[in-house]
């Protein structure tokens, strides 16, 4: 069990409880961890898997957080990049 699968059954019971908002868009965890199912079945599609690096060029979103998520049901790590960095500091 990793983190996410431990998170996916904190959160079993507040399905349909709201998970994040972002601007005016509303998520509630199913849907955040049908989003983070979806983006990991394309991941590991292309090859990531356990103790896979992957670098996450993204602002704070939505979007950060179900790829995150999807990274981290992979078992694989996370490497932030903020998109604020210049090209020679990536």
């Amino acid at each position: 069990m990793n983190i996410f699968d431990t998170i996916r059954k904190e959160t079993r019971d507040f399905a349909d409880k709201t998970a994040v908002i972002e601007d005016n868009q509303v998520i509630s965890y199913s849907k955040l961890f049908s989003c983070a199912d979806i983006t990991a079945s394309s991941l590991r599609e292309k090859g990531v898997g356990q103790f896979h690096r992957v670098g996450l060029l993204c602002g704070d979103s939505i979007d950060y957080l179900t790829t995150s998520m999807a990274v981290l049901s992979l078992s694989a790590v996370i490497v932030p990049i903020s998109p604020e960095q210049s090209d020679n500091e990536i």
